[in-house]
């Protein structure tokens, strides 16, 4: 997860922030799909390997995109938000283990990975906003 996040934050400014957005949110959930679902070892070094190297990227290329449309004033309110935000990634963590031990781990990664793709494929349709980011 390391070099993923590392080589997103040092681009900076980038163009093509929507088309990276859509590929760092939606490959870990496909890899999520993946892992519910594979017997095989390679499979599911692969699927982790996609999972950590582009799943890192998301808050690099988020934190770029709202830092640009923010005003100058406003940003440290907004940084915070931000970083406030990723603290209640633990209260996602929580509610995935009670799903995984209500039902098993492979019906938990299938749920959310399935969840996951399903909810950013219809906002990334419906919001041209983000599809025209650059």
């Amino acid at each position: 997860m390391i070099a993923g996040g590392l080589f997103a934050a040092s681009l900076g400014d980038f163009r093509y922030k929507g088309p990276q957005l859509f590929l760092a949110v939606l490959s870990p959930c496909i890899a999520a799909l993946i892992l519910s679902q594979t017997s095989m070892l390679w499979t599911a070094i692969f699927a982790a390997g996609v999972f950590g190297l582009l799943g890192s990227q998301y808050q690099p290329c988020t934190q770029t995109v709202v830092m640009k449309a923010t005003p100058p004033e406003l940003r440290g309110r907004v940084n915070s938000l931000i970083s406030l935000s990723g603290g209640l990634g633990s209260i996602g963590v929580v509610f995935y283990g009670v799903v995984a031990d209500v039902t098993n781990l492979q019906m938990a990664y299938l749920l959310f990975g399935a969840g996951c793709t399903a909810i950013f494929i219809v906002m990334f349709a419906t919001m041209r906003e983000f599809r025209e980011l650059d």
